[in-house]
């Protein structure tokens, strides 16, 4: 236990040194949503069996395939059970996530798509272009685009629109489609073999009207919208200007790639027609992607993410709403998905008024109001989306409102930018719009820029004076000796990968520069290894990793005589305990040789739970007689855990220590950032943590005299996707004063140093601790030196990747 003073080797010049601004993100657990009865996505892992084959499952069958997220759709038919699986999908994935070639599998989650009211009042405003309704969107002059078109009316870039298709033959957009010429119109054959047939103008994704010779779908060509939201994006987009007819777009004409991925007339989203609609507009140059649709609140899909991030290796940009609720995304219960992926190929948009205010309108008969959703990570900027006027079914125009309408107006920005700027990357035209906003005061806060699309600025705007290179990623997956390493969560327009290890002297193969995104290594001994990643993009800049992976010390490592998940934390304590599989992993009941060298199966298990008093003595408190069981021990104090095996003719025993402390307070889920202080994807880790003044009841919040002596404890609840993983731990705390708050931090010796709130110089306080499920972390003990209010923060950052892990709410001491 550390006890050094906080403030002992820190001199107020020191700490005046150490402010700077910083910011969390509040993440939440997934939960279950919506999704196609019977049919889930099966994502693979690298392993020898083939994608194609499937898993073993009766009954089910594979109805699609991502091959560029290795990737698979599958029916699984009520029959399934006699096939010893249960068609419900918690026994589905129960039964295939135990599969190691299987990384994981989810429901066809159902995504929403953002609805928006027809609204009857439409705004007077300046009119523009000679189109006659052209005045009638307001939200070309409060982006400044008149101004912009001084530079570039039109585009070149493909937009591919995600919704619920496109009326290609509206007057107003006809012009502005994008047309396949590798396609011959009407022919009923699927001239250039992209799986759509007809696809003059994109693909319609909720109509399989056949299969090729390797049991692929093949979808209709004809993406024709049957609900106008697809087509009202559209017109915002690239309405066709200075035609005399109707509106205009934020391009006077551009190349619309209409994918239906939204059927049943706007009511039914699956993602693995959106995730097919990703990879058609990959595959035929779509370099933005407009998505004006999310996943249910607190759900979140793997594929769609996979699928996203795969793009970007194309230099795809997607530009998403925020949704409707008229809540923060970042405070108010769940995240919303994609809006709230930390993906750099993501531009996420709220919807503003005419009076720059996030939009908000009460419904008539319906009890919850409608409005823009904001969050300060989560949402980058803001947009026109308040009774936007554009095209519509027959030929029409209409008004609508909704983050829907926002998201095109970001789209239709980015794409003039990059036909003025061809040679730029998908980062450069986000970096450019995001940083040439009209600062506003309702964005302020709510935002990550605090303001709301300037068109006119951001075709103005010279290169980003800095571009940020690649950021190089790597995810170890270890099986016994064997380790293989994936770059996919690398960001930047990648190119090339390369990976180095010391194979010559500790791996069985050979290979001393292997490349892409990734490399399977099998080591000869067990210990700690480090494996190089160096990522480069398409300008030649270069960023470096390390993944340190532990392999075991005998493939595979034989069981102990007692596994439990943990044997120490805060009641209440669960505690998962496995016993062995054969006598011989336990000690022998006396002297008997014969009994430690028995290799007999163990045929009965006698478990006892006692709990000892200040005496040593050890009163039962629980018997089981199970090879595998949970307990959770409810109050304080020292447990032993005694466990007796018989077999046929041998018997032996084994126990361990359990040490269970007084419940720690409460302080909330973690919040996570990566290296660079971005939020990254949700984490389940818990915090618990408090003061203990003299002795007494750890609090979290507490008032104490510079003569008290104190403990400062904290135990983390670790999320089970890192625990095992190598991280080190660290410690943070925050000191207000009347001119602002100064920041330290605590080193490996347990003394303060002034920090400047950025991840990457955060100091460990235990370095390269292997997680376990509960992990305690004694913080300090000691006596305080100057009075103040202290906030303490603690928590742990991955070693694979710098992802930084802390307590949202922090332990609070006033000292007098």
């Amino acid at each position: 236990m550390k006890s050094k003073h906080f403030f002992s080797r820190l001199t107020l010049t020191q700490l005046l040194f150490s402010v700077c601004i910083f910011g969390l993100v509040t993440t939440t657990e997934t939960k279950a949503a919506d999704a196609v009865e019977g049919q889930f996505i099966i994502k693979y892992r690298p392993c020898d069996k083939p994608i194609d084959s499937g898993p073993e499952i009766p009954g089910a069958s594979v109805l699609s395939k991502f091959p560029s997220i290795n990737a698979q759709l599958l029916q699984v038919s009520q029959s399934s059970s006699r096939g010893g699986i249960d068609s419900d999908p918690e026994s589905i994935i129960s039964k295939l996530s135990g599969d190691p070639c299987i990384e994981y599998i989810e429901p066809n989650y159902l995504l929403t798509m953002d609805e928006t009211p027809i609204l009857s009042m439409p705004p007077t405003l300046r009119k523009q272009s000679n189109d006659p309704d052209s005045s009638k969107n307001w939200g070309l002059a409060q982006i400044y685009a008149e101004q912009a078109w001084d530079v570039q009316t039109a585009s070149s870039v493909i937009i591919a629109v995600i919704d619920t298709g496109v009326d290609y033959t509206h007057p107003d957009l006809k012009a502005s489609m994008w047309v396949n010429l590798a396609e011959i119109s009407d022919d009923g054959i699927d001239n250039d073999g992209n799986g759509c047939i007809d696809d003059v103008y994109g693909c319609d994704f909720t109509e399989i009207i056949g299969y090729d010779a390797g049991k692929n779908p093949i979808y209709s060509g004809n993406p024709m919208d049957d609900h106008s939201h697809g087509t009202h994006i559209a017109g915002i987009i690239a309405a066709v200007g200075n035609n005399g007819v109707g509106s205009v777009g934020v391009n006077w004409s551009g190349k619309i790639m209409a994918l239906k991925a939204v059927s049943e007339k706007g009511t039914h989203i699956e993602v693995s027609d959106v995730v097919s609609a990703i990879a058609y507009a990959k595959l035929n140059g779509a370099k933005i992607i407009n998505c004006s649709w999310h996943l249910p609140d607190d759900t979140e899909a793997s594929t769609l993410s996979d699928a996203i991030n795969d793009a970007k290796k194309a230099g795809i940009l997607f530009v998403v709403a925020a949704g409707n609720e008229a809540r923060d995304l970042d405070v108010d219960g769940s995240p919303q998905y994609p809006v709230s992926w930390p993906l750099d190929n993501i531009i996420s948009v709220a919807g503003t008024d005419h009076e720059d205010k996030l939009y908000y309108s009460l419904n008539p008969g319906n009890d919850h109001p409608s409005g823009s959703n904001y969050g300060l990570f989560s949402v980058d900027l803001g947009a026109p989306g308040a009774e936007i006027y554009s095209t519509v079914l027959n030929h029409g125009y209409d008004y609508l409102s909704g983050t829907s309408m926002a998201t095109p107006f970001v789209a239709g920005v980015a794409s003039l930018l990059w036909s003025v700027h061809p040679e730029w990357t998908y980062r450069q035209v986000k970096e450019t719009i995001l940083a040439s906003v009209d600062k506003v005061p309702a964005l302020e806060g709510n935002t990550v820029t605090g303001g709301r699309l300037n068109a006119n600025n951001a075709i103005h705007s010279p290169p980003p004076p800095t571009i940020e290179g690649p950021i190089a990623v790597c995810t170890p997956f270890i099986k016994d000796y064997t380790v293989t390493v994936d770059a996919a969560g690398s960001s930047g327009n990648i190119k090339d990968y390369r990976w180095k290890t010391a194979m010559a002297i500790d791996a069985v193969n050979e290979e001393k520069s292997p490349t892409g995104d990734k490399f399977t290594v099998t080591f000869k001994k067990e210990g700690t290894y480090s494996i190089d990643l160096t990522v480069t993009d398409e300008e030649g800049r270069s960023n470096e990793t390390t993944c340190t992976v532990k392999v075991p010390s005998e493939p595979p490592r034989p069981p102990q005589c007692i596994t439990a998940s943990t044997t120490e934390g805060s009641a209440p304590l669960s505690i998962h305990l496995v016993g062995p599989q054969s006598v011989k992993q336990c000690g022998p009941i006396d002297s008997d040789e014969a009994v430690a060298k028995s290799d007999e199966a163990v045929a009965k298990y006698a478990w006892e739970i006692c709990k000892q008093d200040r005496y040593g003595s050890c009163s039962p408190i629980s018997f089981n007689d199970k090879g595998e069981f949970e307990i959770t021990i409810e109050s304080s104090g020292t447990y032993i855990i005694k466990l007796k095996v018989d077999g046929n003719s041998q018997s032996a025993k084994h126990e361990i220590t359990v040490n269970v402390t007084t419940p720690l307070p409460n302080l909330g889920l973690g919040v996570g950032n990566d290296f660079a202080g971005n939020p990254v994807v949700p984490t389940t880790t818990t915090f618990a943590g408090g003061v203990s003044v003299g002795g007494g009841d750890y609090q979290s919040s507490v008032t104490i005299n510079l003569d008290d002596s104190v403990t400062v404890t904290g135990e983390i609840k670790v999320d089970p996707k890192h625990v095992g993983q190598l991280a080190d731990m660290v410690v943070y705390a925050e000191f207000p004063t009347p001119e602002g708050s100064l920041w330290f931090m605590l080193d490996k010796d347990g003394i303060p140093l002034g920090w400047d709130r950025r991840p990457a110089t955060l100091m460990f306080f235990k370095p390269q601790v292997e997680l376990k499920a509960v992990q305690p972390l004694s913080l300090y003990n000691g006596k305080f030196v100057l009075p103040g209010t202290l906030r303490v923060f603690f928590g742990y950052r991955l070693q694979q990747n710098g992802t930084l892990i802390t307590n949202p709410n922090p332990i609070e001491i006033s000292i007098k």
